[in-house]
């Protein structure tokens, strides 16, 4: 009977501790915050032939104010080189990449170079976000997804 008490304040301490050390996991998402911040789902840029998934997810990632504000979001981050600038490039950059199950961009590579300032900029733009994704979602669970995205550059 002793050993039964024992063992439930020991469950009881560990719980505790865990829960007031640890915090709240950085990969919980409340229905509260998804509104708030106004996530929406990005469909356009999943690539099918790369993801592993049978088929498309449930939900597909959410980024805060859908498409519309993860491109002007890259669109502020990802500048031209002041050596590309000068030598005029124009052209696209085709970049592949992950969005992991905690939300974050993962994998960044360039399948179409245009120069290497250029793809530099497009890999920290992806990598630097303001905000998390909420990861796509198949019966539940979190699952990784690649998108492919064509970048842009022309002088005006």
């Amino acid at each position: 009977m002793i050993l039964y008490y024992t063992r439930r304040c020991y469950y009881f301490f560990l719980l505790t501790f865990l829960v007031i050390g640890c915090g709240k996991p950085a990969a919980l998402w409340t229905f509260k915050q998804i509104t708030e911040q106004n996530y929406q789902e990005i469909r356009y840029f999943y690539d099918e032939k790369s993801n592993s998934l049978s088929g498309e997810p449930d939900r597909f990632p959410m980024y805060p104010g859908g498409s519309v504000g993860f491109l002007e979001e890259l669109e502020a981050k990802i500048k031209y080189t002041s050596a590309d600038e000068r030598d005029k490039t124009q052209g696209q950059v085709v970049a592949k990449y992950v969005v992991n199950r905690e939300g974050k961009i993962r994998k960044v590579s360039i399948l179409q170079s245009l120069s290497p300032g250029l793809d530099r900029s497009v890999e920290k733009g992806l990598r630097n976000l303001k905000y998390r994704w909420f990861p796509a979602v198949i019966n539940g669970n979190a699952v990784e997804v690649t998108f492919i995205q064509t970048f842009d550059f022309s002088l005006r």
